[in-house]
């Protein structure tokens, strides 16, 4: 079972009059805002109107050479720190509040981009448990001196650790998120998370 799928707040998608299908919140944020385009069984839908005051969303059917792609931005902070260890680094689990930002849409075909609207929805929060380190100044400085890529490196580790965590947390891949940052406001160093 997909865990993005639980909610306690779904969202009713509604074509002429008839339920079309029923999303999760954060999912409703990323498929049927306003303006966005859905794909229902090989259908394509734009979203007219995006209620979260009675969690319902009015489509209408229509044909359309290009999809929507929602922007946003992620806030991590650190509610309680169960567990942390200083080793070559700082490592560490605990609870944490996520905010999810959706602040822009972009219309593409294929992988251009056609066109950019701003969104104006409240954020998301919610609470979950994560796992986090910190990389050493001395190991950042090295790798910088050599000329390699360190923020990328950071996010290749970023998406080993997602894949190799459900062995280990017994999810699904896609259950898990991950955030890597060249520097992160709390920890005041490179940072990589998995929640």
């Amino acid at each position: 079972m997909n865990l993005d799928s639980i909610s306690d707040r779904t969202v009713t998608v509604i074509h002429e009059g008839n339920v079309l299908e029923t999303l999760a919140l954060t999912k409703a944020y990323e498929e049927v805002h306003e303006g966005a385009v859905l794909l229902h069984q090989g259908e394509t839908y734009i979203s007219e109107e995006l209620n979260l005051k009675s969690l319902t969303a009015k489509v209408r059917k229509e044909d359309v050479n290009y999809h929507t792609e929602a922007k946003k931005t992620v806030d991590v902070s650190v509610k309680k720190v169960l567990e942390e260890k200083q080793d070559a680094g700082k490592v560490g689990i605990g609870e944490l509040d996520i905010t999810e930002i959706y602040h822009e849409f972009l219309v593409k075909t294929y992988d251009e981009t056609i066109g950019r609207h701003l969104l104006d929805l409240p954020p998301l929060t919610f609470p979950t448990v994560g796992m986090w380190f910190t990389i050493p100044d001395d190991i950042k400085d090295e790798i910088e001196n050599r000329e390699l890529d360190f923020e990328g490196g950071l996010h290749a580790v970023e998406h080993a650790m997602i894949a190799m965590s459900p062995i280990y947390a017994m999810c699904d891949r896609w259950d898990i998120g991950g955030l890597s940052t060249k520097m992160h406001p709390e920890h005041g160093r490179p940072y990589n998370l998995h929640l």
